[in-house]
């Protein structure tokens, strides 16, 4: 086997096994710029994504990890949702 067939393979194996943490509600930026990954639900922030970082110590899969709802994933998209406003025009 040659190298770029190893390299993918680990490419595939690992976006299968480890939850992209882009997509989990737990998942946040942080203003650190040596730690700007973070994760609310095990409490740590990481150079790297923080299910990687898992991975690694662990040796197994993010098992914190909590899919965002379509409402969430548009509001990160810069997408705004306008609440509905009504204005009444009262005379005294």
């Amino acid at each position: 086997m040659n190298k770029t067939n190893l390299i993918h393979t680990a490419d595939c194996k690992n976006s299968t096994d480890n939850p992209n943490c882009n997509h989990c509600r737990h998942f946040y930026i942080t203003w650190d710029a040596k730690m700007p990954y973070g994760c609310r639900a095990m409490g740590f922030k990481s150079q790297r994504q923080p299910a990687s970082e898992v991975l690694d110590i662990d040796g197994s899969p993010c098992v914190s990890f909590n899919d965002r709802s379509e409402k969430e994933k548009l509001n990160d998209r810069g997408a705004s949702i306008k609440p509905t406003v009504r204005h009444i025009s009262v005379k005294a």
